[in-house]
């Protein structure tokens, strides 16, 4: 039977398997963290198996309860960039305002300041600004998406009480304990 490692409220990892979560989490990259725990690759593939799973999620959430990571604020910060409005930066002559807020600057990607010269290459004290925002369609895209006004699959909600989730699992399981001993005993 393989050796199996486990940290505190996570369940038994393969050492090549909690090498690849611990890569993952760091690269985000899951052929690169195949790759760095000793896979052939497949990492994608490996990101499915239930335990690992579980694993990353774990380690994901434990990673961002300190840190005051929530749906609503995410949502939140979606919604600044989404809803910005040229209005809140500039006024009705063009000039740009002195302090647009703390909410509007958040949908702001960079502020580049450039200052006149004069032929002789003194300032004028003729300054203009440009304003980089961030997507605003990147931003309404990721709303619709978590409001699921878009749909990537087909979603179908059945309750079998669990059990073929189980089965499925139980049978990820089974073929991830194959190629397991498969990858140790590469003779046979």
């Amino acid at each position: 039977m393989p050796t199996r490692i486990a940290t505190r409220d996570e369940e038994m990892l393969r050492p090549r398997e909690a090498k690849f979560v611990a890569a993952y989490l760091e690269s985000l990259n899951p052929e690169q963290a195949a790759k760095e725990a000793g896979y052939a690759g497949g990492g994608l593939a490996l990101t499915r198996r239930p335990r690992i799973r579980r694993a990353l999620k774990t380690r994901m959430d434990r990673a961002l309860k300190g840190r005051e990571v929530t749906t609503e604020r995410i949502i939140d910060e979606y919604a600044k960039i989404a809803f910005a409005n040229i209005d809140d930066f500039v006024d009705e002559d063009y000039q740009t305002r002195t302090k647009p807020g703390r909410r509007a600057m958040a949908a702001v990607q960079s502020v580049k300041t450039t200052y006149a010269k004069d032929k002789d290459g003194f300032d004028t004290g003729v300054k203009s600004n440009e304003i980089r925002m961030y997507s605003k369609l990147d931003a309404l895209n990721g709303l619709a998406r978590v409001y699921g006004m878009f749909r990537d699959k087909l979603e179908v909600d059945v309750d079998l009480g669990g059990r073929l989730e189980r089965a499925f699992e139980k049978l990820e399981t089974i073929e991830a304990d194959a190629r397991e001993v498969q990858d140790e005993n590469p003779t046979r």
